[in-house]
Formats: C-alpha cells, sequence, structure tokens
C-alpha cells in the first residue's frame, strides 16, 4: 500500500533535510567518500520515506558501487581480479564500510521511528484542530437554536397569553350559560313534575276505567261461556245418554244351524262306529245374545261388549257349550302423538277336536277359558317414524283334566319401530320376547318335566294398503324357543305370516291368511 499523499510530502521533507544535512557537513568527502555518502543519504532518505523499492535499488547501488571501485582502475580498464585475490586492507575497508553502514541504518531506523512518532503527533494535533473546528461549529450552531427556540418562547408566552385571556372570557361566558341552564333546567323540572302529576291522574282514571271495562266484558264472557258450556254439557249427556241406551237397545241376537261332516276330523276310512254313533257328522244350533258398547268421552273412547253363546248338538250332545265371550277397551289419547289401549278380553269356547290323538275323540269334551290382558302405546317420534310397544299377558285353562298340562301363563313385551309413508303404509323391523310358564307338569317316561319356556322372535313388518278396500299386513323374522328342561325340545327357524283383508262393501269381509313356520331343533 502507497502513503497518502500528506505522508509523501513529509516523507520528501525529511529527504530534503537529510540532503540538506549531508552538503552542509564540515568536512567535504574526497570522491570515493561522497560516492559512499550519497548512497547512504539514498538508504536514509529510503529509510526515511519508508519505501522498501528505494530502500532496495539504494542498496544493489551501493553494491555496485563496491563492485566498480574494485574493478575499475585510476586508468579506466577493467581488472579481473577474483575478490579472494584482492588487497586484505580493501577487504578490511569494506567490512568496516559495512559495518559503518550497518550503523548508519539502525540510525535511520531510529529516525525513522522518531519522524514517525512526529507525524503521529502531527495527525494528532491536526485531528485536535478538527475537533475544536467541529465544537467550534456546533457551539455556533447551538447558540443560533438557542436564539431560535428563545424567539419561539417568546412567541409561545405571547400566545398562551392570549389564550389565557380568551380562556377567562369563555369561562365567564359558560359560567353565566350554566347559570342560566340551571334556572331553565329547574323550571323545566318543576313544569315535568306538574305534567307528570297530571298525566299520573288521568292514567289512574283511564286505568280505572278501562278495568271496569275490563271487567264487565269478562263477567259477561264468563256468563256467556258457562251458559254456552252448559248447554254443551247438556247436549253431551243427553247424545252420550242416547248412544248407550241405543246400544243397550241394540242387543244383538242370532240364530244359527250348522252341519258338519266330520266333526271329530277323524280320517276317512275310520269306522264312525269307534265313535259309537252310525256317522261322523252332525247338525249343531247356536244361539247368541249379547250387546256392545262404544262411549266417546272428549278425546278418549271407551269400548266393551258381552256376548253369550249357547250351542246344542243333535247327535254328540257331550259336545254341547253355554261359552261366552267378553271384551273391554279404553282407547286412551295424550296430546298428538302418543295414544295406545288398555284392554282385557275373555272367552269360553270349546277347544279345537282337531287335536285328539290317535284319531279317537277324549270321552269328555275339552272346555277352554281363554283371558288376556293387554296394554300398548304407540307414539309418533317424527312425521314418518313410528314407535309401537306392548305388554300382555294370555292364560289358558283347560277343563278336561288330560288337558290341563296344557295351562299356561304367558307373558309377552313387543316393540316396533316403523318408517310412515306419505300413504299411511307402514315398513318396520319388531322384536317379541316371550316367557311362558306351564304350573302343571307333564308326566314323560315315569318322571315329571316343566315345559316352561322363553321364546325370542325378530321380525320385519309390513302394513300395506294396496287400495280403498284392500288391505296386507305380512311378519318375516327368525324365532328361538328354549325350554328350561328338556333341552332337546329347544328349536329355531324362520316363520313368515301374511293376512290379505278384502273389504268391497260396509258388510262384506273376506280374509285369507297363510303361515310357513320352519323348525330347526337343536
Amino acid at each position: 500500500m502507497e502513503p497518502s499523499s500528506p505522508e509523501k510530502s513529509d516523507n520528501g521533507r525529511l529527504i530534503d533535510e537529510a540532503l540538506a544535512a549531508t552538503e552542509n557537513d564540515a568536512h567535504p568527502p574526497d570522491g570515493k567518500d561522497a560516492a559512499r555518502r550519497m548512497v547512504a543519504n539514498r538508504l536514509l532518505a529510503a529509510l526515511a520515506s519508508g519505501n522498501l523499492e528505494h530502500l532496495e535499488r539504494a542498496r544493489e547501488a551501493f553494491l555496485h558501487q563496491g563492485q566498480d571501485e574494485n574493478l575499475v582502475p585510476s586508468n579506466g580498464k577493467l581488472n579481473t581480479i577474483p575478490k579472494e585475490e584482492a588487497p586484505q586492507s580493501e577487504q578490511d575497508y569494506l567490512r568496516k564500510e559495512e559495518a559503518a553502514l550497518r550503523q548508519a541504518e539502525l540510525e535511520l531506523e531510529q529516525r525513522r521511528a522518531e519522524v514517525q512518532a512526529a507525524r503521529k503527533k502531527a495527525e494528532a494535533e491536526a485531528d485536535r484542530r478538527r475537533l475544536e473546528e467541529a465544537a467550534q461549529q456546533r457551539a455556533r450552531a447551538e447558540e443560533q437554536r438557542l436564539a431560535e427556540l428563545e424567539a419561539i418562547r417568546r412567541q409561545a408566552e405571547a400566545a398562551t397569553s392570549e389564550r389565557a385571556r380568551k380562556e377567562q372570557l369563555l369561562n365567564a361566558e359558560t359560567e353565566a350559560l350554566r347559570k342560566s341552564e340551571q334556572e331553565y333546567l329547574k323550571a323545566i323540572a318543576d313544569a315535568e313534575l306538574r305534567l307528570r302529576a297530571l298525566e299520573e291522574v288521568c292514567r289512574q282514571a283511564g286505568s280505572e276505567k278501562q278495568k271496569r271495562a275490563e271487567r264487565e266484558q269478562w263477567l259477561t264472557a264468563e256468563v256467556e261461556g258457562l251458559r254456552k258450556a252448559e248447554e254443551e254439557q247438556l247436549g253431551r249427556i243427553e247424545a252420550i245418554e242416547a248412544r248407550v241406551l241405543k246400544q243397550l237397545e241394540a242387543r244383538h241376537h242370532a240364530e244359527t244351524a250348522t252341519r258338519d261332516d266330520n266333526v271329530f276330523r277323524i280320517s276317512s276310512g275310520l269306522d264312525p262306529a269307534a265313535l259309537g254313533s252310525s256317522s261322523k257328522g252332525d247338525t249343531y244350533s247356536t244361539t247368541s245374545l249379547g250387546f256392545n258398547l262404544d262411549v266417546p268421552v272428549s278425546r278418549q273412547r271407551f269400548q266393551g261388549g258381552v256376548t253369550w253363546n249357547k250351542t246344542r248338538y243333535d247327535r254328540f250332545t257331550i259336545l254341547n257349550l253355554d261359552g261366552h265371550q267378553g271384551r273391554g277397551i279404553w282407547l286412551w289419547q295424550v296430546g298428538n302423538d302418543i295414544s295406545g289401549q288398555l284392554g282385557y278380553t275373555e272367552a269360553l269356547i270349546l277347544a279345537s277336536l282337531a287335536n285328539v290323538q290317535s284319531g279317537l275323540r277324549s270321552s269328555t269334551p275339552n272346555f277352554l277359558t281363554i283371558r288376556r290382558t293387554f296394554l300398548n302405546a304407540e307414539y309418533m317420534l317424527t312425521p314418518r317414524w313410528l314407535l309401537r310397544g306392548e305388554a300382555g299377558r294370555l292364560k289358558l285353562s283347560n277343563e278336561a283334566l288330560e288337558r290341563q298340562v296344557n295351562n299356561s301363563s304367558t307373558d309377552s313385551v313387543d316393540l316396533t319401530v316403523s318408517y310412515v309413508t306419505p300413504a299411511s303404509n307402514q315398513n318396520g323391523l319388531s322384536v317379541r320376547v316371550e316367557d311362558g310358564r306351564l304350573p302343571n307338569r307333564q308326566l314323560v317316561a315315569g318322571d315329571l318335566f316343566d315345559n316352561s319356556y322363553r321364546q325370542q322372535n325378530v321380525a320385519a313388518v309390513t302394513e300395506w294398503t294396496l287400495t280403498g278396500s284392500s288391505h296386507v299386513s305380512a311378519r318375516v323374522g327368525w324365532l328361538r324357543r328354549s325350554y328350561a328342561q328338556l333341552p332337546q325340545r329347544d328349536f329355531e327357524g324362520s316363520t313368515f305370516q301374511a293376512a290379505y283383508d278384502w273389504r268391497p262393501t260396509g258388510k262384506l269381509r273376506s280374509r285369507g291368511n297363510e303361515q310357513m313356520p320352519r323348525w330347526q331343533m337343536r
């Protein structure tokens, strides 16, 4: 890196001083010494300038001069005397010169250090002067700034004084306005108090008048409502009494005669003499007498009826029966979405003769009493989903001793979820559980066994109206029955049941049933 312009000027000044000192020496050298002094001055100048290239050139010049002095004689001719043949005094002289040159280099190095110190001191002095000048400039700027601030302060004081004067004027005006406002507000408050008092008097008078008018209207409406309610209740009571009387008077009486060619349902190849008769058929008559009730009460409805049946056979008089059928049902309704039935039915009938084993009838007929109690409910979860549940008990009592082993009491629970179409058809899923208890044990192979069982049934159900006069109901599912004893009787399988109901007229009805169980013993 080359020194800067100020450094170059300082080095040049040092070189000039060194040369001047040499030229002003009190003892001028001879020609040989002058050449050496000139080389020394170059070295001094190079050291003073800090330029290594100048120092290298000065050193080479000094070495060349020494060689030239050895090689060029006084006569100007070139001598080729080897260095080792040079006189001893010349070598001594060169060593002395070299030592003197080293001493001069040391002195030059010292002078260079002094020069560097002087240069740094001069630079520090220049920096100090620059800082002083900058400080003076800043001081002048601060003085100017202070003068400007003083002028601004004077202007602000003048503006503040003006604002204070205006503020005093405004405060005085505000105080006067406040006093006037308070006086006006007080006058307005007094006027409002008087106005509210007048309004309260008017309101009380109007309220009292309104209350009297409303009470008069209410009393008039209440009297009118009570009168209408009384008329409606009287009309309803009369209508109910008329319906009850009509239904009681509408006791039905029926007389039927039936011819049965095979009363005991025996095979055609069996001789009827085994029955103690010359014929398998018989003619019997049935006389029925009873009545029905249907009484609506508000949204509730009560239905009931009793029918007594008297059956008489011409030949098989042992089958004569005085039976009956009765029912009582409450069709209840809660709100618009919940409804159901609570009922009881009872019937005394002749058990089917087709169940006589070995094709022979029993010595005595089997009269069967059927009692059923039930409670069901339907709830419309949404306009399209219907939830239906039912709990019931069915009790069968056989009169014949040999059939009393079949006496049973069955408790059942049924839950069905159905989707209701816009046409009121239903498709759903039903789950039913039955617990059958048979209190009389059956004698099998000398042991008594309990025939009680539990039955589960899961089925898909549908209620579909095909036309206005035809309706189809179907049930397809899976059934499982497990016995408390004799597990070899357990079975499970699929079930199918369908019914078709056709009512072409109000008095004609046709109904067909089809069922197909498929059992699998376990």
